[in-house]
């Protein structure tokens, strides 16, 4: 039964964000591979600075405690919360600093932000983190629906109402709402900013809704 629940409530997540999706697509969403693959470099970033050492921690404490059968179950309770609060503290913090993104998703150029592009609040990203425990408990379902959605939107994402982008891809806009000097079509790698395009970039990236690779990148190619 819990899975026929989390099954059918993804469905019709699934079904509410195809039915709501822009038509005019602002961004480069990121893939179900692309992610995949940010999410494996977290996954070694994690496991090196953080579960070897506690594993360490942890053998230590228990060599310690062998023989107070009580003190090495409370040991074990705190090492299995611990397993689960690192990786939710390191997801929560890196995707609302003003990076957007862990090292993972840095190095393959690619940020969390809101449905506005902006950048996302802690409580936000914690509640993002949190729903990923419902993605992997149902079977990674919510983690598939990525290359399914319209998108590209796991279940953690539709809950909290976030889009995983690639960090040169979102078109600027002037504040008066007139379209940027260059092609709207075209991402940052493609173009040659102007200077009035830098100065945009400028305002967006003081505002928080543009990450500073991507503020650095239109820097160096303006004229």
């Amino acid at each position: 039964m819990p899975l026929v629940f989390l099954f059918s409530v993804g469905f019709l997540l699934y079904k509410l964000a195809n039915k709501l999706s822009f038509s005019d697509e602002k961004y480069q969403y990121a893939g179900l591979t692309k992610r995949a693959s940010a999410g494996f470099i977290d996954v070694i970033i994690i496991s090196f600075f953080y579960f070897i050492p506690l594993s360490v921690v942890d053998a230590i404490i228990k060599s310690q405690a062998v023989g107070d059968s009580g003190h090495l179950n409370s040991e074990s309770n705190i090492s299995e919360f611990l397993v689960i609060f690192g990786p939710f503290v390191y997801y929560s913090i890196m995707e609302s600093s003003r990076y957007q993104a862990t090292f993972g998703k840095r190095i393959l150029g690619l940020r969390v932000v809101d449905s506005e592009g902006k950048r996302i609040s802690f409580l936000r990203s914690a509640g993002r983190s949190l729903g990923k425990f419902i993605s992997i408990t149902s079977f990674f379902i919510g983690f598939i629906m990525i290359g399914f959605t319209k998108r590209k939107q796991g279940l953690h994402d539709m809950i909290v109402d976030c889009l995983v982008v690639s960090d040169m891809a979102p078109f600027l806009k002037h504040a008066d709402g007139a379209a940027a000097p260059e092609a709207p079509s075209t991402p940052f790698r493609a173009r040659e900013p102007s200077a009035d395009f830098q100065k945009e970039a400028l305002r967006r990236f003081k505002a928080g809704e543009l990450s500073e690779a991507a503020f650095l990148e239109i820097v160096k190619r303006t004229p």
